[in-house]
């Protein structure tokens, strides 16, 4: 560093000589008072002398300060010490990405570097901002606050980069560890989100497949339904003429017994309400009779076993509006029954003991020709369904039916053939209705 010392022996023996303007200046002043006035009359020649050095050597010296402080002048100023030092840099102006599009600022200069010998030590760093400068003092002072907040959160990020992260359910880099319930409960809610993205896009693939040829399936066929059923039947016949049969008269008394039909049925919905029913069923009916002949007295029954072929109408009601409906419907058309087989059980009793190796009571037991009843029969049918639905395509079915038929060729109004046989016959069955 310079010292006085140094520039009284750098310029000891330097002088200067007046300008010529000087010694003009002199003459002129000596033919105007013919005698010069003492300009200094308190110093010597040897102290102007050196005054003169002295003012001269101060020229220079500021001179090279200046040139001193403009080179330093774009080093920064280190803001983390408490002291400001020569050798320690002082930041105005920072390179952050924040900027101003509303106004051009010019380049901020730093604080010139002062010699230590003029340091002011102190607790807060001291900032100095040139004249030229001060209209921007609020700008520069903001950007050092700046400068310090990006400096602590620096910090806390090399903090944080330290810690070991936490798993998370996110896709994107976190850069710290979620504490609070509200950031836990919006990465819940995203995940559900992104959950339900998913699902709704596989749904939506799923819905935009073309169907494969073998699982298309026609409309018409999604009307057909079946129902397999089993129950039992009670039957009462009676004739309008002589009955043709070898085995009672027309004295005779009939009374109906229990039976059994079992088949399957088969339906197709024209709309909501109508629909045609037909299918194939095979039923035992049970018929008793008695006579009494004088001598003896008879009780017997008939078999009956006949394939059923019926065609009806059906109308439906629903009986509520649930999802799942209970539906009445009413039914009526027409009936084929062809018989199979015939058989004729009956006991005689007679009213007298046979004393010669007889008995009081005798059995028997025929497969009589189908055709002394009736080999086929055709009639009326009708009855009503109930039907309990327990999915949208299978029900619970009770249905009862009832059945006046007697000879083909006694139809419609049974009288072609008054010694043939009218059936009237009461079916009553339970199944399970499905739909295609």
């Amino acid at each position: 560093m310079w010292k006085d010392s140094d520039f009284k022996e750098m310029f000891a023996n330097y002088s200067v000589s007046p300008h010529q303007k000087v010694w003009t200046g002199i003459a002129y002043a000596i033919e105007k008072n013919e005698r010069p006035k003492a300009m200094l009359p308190f110093f010597s020649r040897s102290q102007k002398m050196a005054l003169v050095a002295a003012c001269l050597s101060s020229v220079f010296l500021c001179g090279f300060m200046l040139r001193f402080v403009e080179e330093d002048s774009n080093k920064p100023i280190d803001f983390h010490s408490n002291t400001i030092a020569a050798n320690v840099p002082i930041p105005l102006n920072t390179s952050s990405s924040v900027s101003t599009k509303k106004e051009a600022r010019p380049p901020v200069l730093s604080v010139p570097k002062i010699a230590s010998a003029l340091m002011i030590i102190s607790k807060k760093p001291v900032i100095r901002i040139p004249e030229e400068y001060k209209s921007f003092e609020k700008d520069i002072l903001a950007l050092v606050e700046l400068d310090k907040q990006i400096a602590k959160l620096q910090e806390e990020i090399q903090v944080l980069k330290a810690e070991e992260p936490s798993i998370l359910a996110w896709e994107t880099p976190i850069l710290a560890q979620v504490q609070s319930k509200i950031e836990a409960k919006t990465i819940q809610n995203f995940k559900k989100y992104q959950d339900h993205l998913i699902s709704e896009t596989i749904s939506l693939q799923n819905e935009t497949k073309l169907p494969e040829l073998a699982s298309v399936k026609p409309k018409f066929i999604e009307r057909f339904y079946l129902t397999p059923y089993m129950g039992a039947n009670i039957s009462h016949v009676f004739y309008q003429d002589k009955p043709a049969n070898n085995f009672f008269s027309d004295k005779a008394q009939f009374n109906g017994q229990i039976g059994y039909n079992a088949g399957v049925q088969f339906g197709y919905q024209l709309s909501k309400k109508w629909s045609l029913e037909s299918g194939f069923g095979l039923g035992q009916y049970v018929l008793g009779f008695k006579e009494d002949y004088g001598t003896y007295f008879r009780d017997g029954s008939m078999y009956i076993d006949q394939l059923d072929i019926p065609l009806l109408a059906r109308y439906s009601i629903r009986l509520n509006k649930k999802p799942l409906p209970l539906t009445l419907a009413l039914k009526g058309g027409f009936i084929y029954n062809n018989v199979i087989f015939y058989q004729v059980n009956y006991t005689d009793k007679f009213n007298r003991v046979i004393t010669i190796g007889g008995q009081n009571e005798q059995s028997y037991s025929f497969d009589v020709d189908k055709r002394q009843y009736n080999s086929m029969q055709f009639g009326y049918a009708a009855g009503f369904d109930l039907d309990a639905y327990f999915s949208k395509k299978i029900a619970l079915n009770v249905s009862m039916l009832n059945t006046l038929v007697s000879q083909v060729n006694n139809f419609p109004f049974f009288s072609a053939e008054k010694q043939r046989p009218v059936q009237f016959s009461s079916s009553f069955s339970i199944g399970t209705k499905i739909k295609f």
